[in-house]
């Protein structure tokens, strides 16, 4: 969830900045249709080989909450983020009264527009990722290289060593 929350802060910050050109209803599914060719490309560049297909699903935000909290429940992640917001009141980054989980739920749900989950080897994007066609074809190659990456390198065998 570290990793989400640096890139999201990142993310909120450079597009808050600027006004977000508004999709037409069907660009999220013309991208979708596209991801076989985007994964082409993104291992062509990367030079990471696309050896076999990265499934992916549309979810909305409900459900993408819903599968934060659930990933927020986890032992090592609660005392991850807790630690996280302590740090943060610590430093005066935030109130001390502020209740970090909460607000960092909220923040993700608002501001991912898609992951790789490595332990179901699919790609999950959000259904407001439509809303602004340029960035949800970023976030789509730089989700798919996160797939590569798990095909060459098995994130997860790693991970156990």
């Amino acid at each position: 969830m570290k990793r989400w929350v640096l890139f999201t802060w990142l993310v909120a910050t450079a597009a808050s900045a600027q006004p977000k050109p508004k999709a037409k209803p069907d660009e999220l599914g013309k991208l979708l249709a596209r991801t076989d060719s985007v994964a082409k490309e993104v291992s062509k560049i990367r030079g990471l080989p696309l050896r076999r297909k990265i499934p992916n699903e549309v979810v909305d935000r409900d459900e993408l909450r819903k599968r934060l909290i659930a990933m927020a429940g986890e032992d090592k992640t609660k005392l991850e983020t807790a630690a996280e917001g302590l740090g943060l009141a610590r430093w005066g980054m935030i109130p001390r009264a502020t209740n970090y989980e909460a607000m960092l739920l909220d923040l993700l749900t608002e501001q991912i527009a898609g992951y790789y989950d490595p332990d179901t080897k699919k790609l999950t994007i959000s259904a407001s990722a439509g809303d602004d066609a340029t960035w949800a074809e970023l976030v789509l190659a730089h989700e798919i290289d996160h797939g590569l990456q798990d095909q060459a390198f098995s994130s997860r065998a790693m991970a156990s060593r």
